[in-house]
């Protein structure tokens, strides 16, 4: 079993104040566990979250869908408004889903978000190139011409 955590920078990591999402994904034949730790009331504020999603053939089409589902779940946990959410998938290639400030009006809200990560596709391939995913997102999406804001917690 693989457990892959979540922290969010400049929260506590006390395990026992912050509220946990357990999110278990069956891949081929073997578990993904993500335990999100979600910011305490005092933790509160502006998160600017980029969710790298794997959509290669490491994880196959069933399990892109579930990653899928455990990032619309993650997009519920939090203030739309406060957070913003930009995706990028990794599969054959790098591909930004859409920026921090692609929605706009209605479509930014927490169902708008949803339904962009739905429209992500699977791209198959031999390997994820998440190093690739991070560094777009440092590149080109953490930027403030993309929606990024300078005073929000990365």
């Amino acid at each position: 079993m693989q457990t892959s955590y979540l922290l969010f920078q400049g929260c506590s990591r006390d395990i026992v104040t912050d509220s946990t999402l357990w999110s278990f994904i069956p891949v081929r034949n073997f578990f993904f566990v993500f335990r999100v730790f979600f910011p305490p009331a005092e933790c509160a504020g502006k998160f600017d979250i980029t969710l790298v999603l794997d959509s290669s053939n490491a994880v196959g089409l069933d399990g892109f869908n579930k990653v899928k589902t455990f990032a619309g779940q993650l997009v519920d946990a939090f203030n739309i408004g406060d957070t913003k959410f930009a995706v990028i998938t990794s599969g054959k290639s790098t591909k930004i889903d859409f920026m921090f400030n692609t929605l706009k009006g209605g479509a930014l809200s927490k169902d708008g978000i949803k339904s962009r990560i739905e429209f992500a596709t699977f791209q198959g391939g031999d390997a994820p190139d998440i190093g690739r995913g991070l560094g777009h997102a440092l590149d080109e999406v953490f930027k403030t011409q993309n929606g990024a804001r300078l005073r929000s917690k990365k």
